[in-house]
């Protein structure tokens, strides 16, 4: 929910590219940042927000002073979001190994 709401702040008005945003794929309101941001959690085109976010001026034709090209912090921001993914993946995992160990332990401990 946070990192949604902040996509949308962040990157909202950033204009469409072949190689960034598109109609689905964009931070423009608040059902298509989840929609990006469950994309991203699959490390699935993470790139593509990244260079969404963060057009330069003298390629894209964006205009800066209209907050078209994006946002610095979109690097800082995609970064962000992968590691607290990655961070919670790892502690599912974590908790699906210990838990099949404690039902393995539980398990030789039966009477026959």
């Amino acid at each position: 929910y946070i990192f949604s709401v902040l996509g949308v702040t962040i990157c909202g008005s950033a204009i469409h590219t072949p190689e960034g945003f598109d109609e689905y794929y964009n931070f423009e309101d608040f059902s298509r940042a989840f929609v990006t941001l469950v994309v991203m959690a699959t490390a699935d085109g993470w790139q593509r927000t990244i260079y969404g976010c963060h057009l330069d001026p003298d390629v894209h034709g964006c205009d800066d002073s209209k907050d078209e090209c994006g946002s610095r912090w979109a690097v800082v921001y995609a970064i962000a979001f992968m590691c607290s993914c990655t961070y919670v993946m790892v502690q599912v995992f974590i908790a699906v190994v210990l838990e099949n160990f404690s039902d393995a332990k539980g398990m030789g401990a039966l009477p026959e």
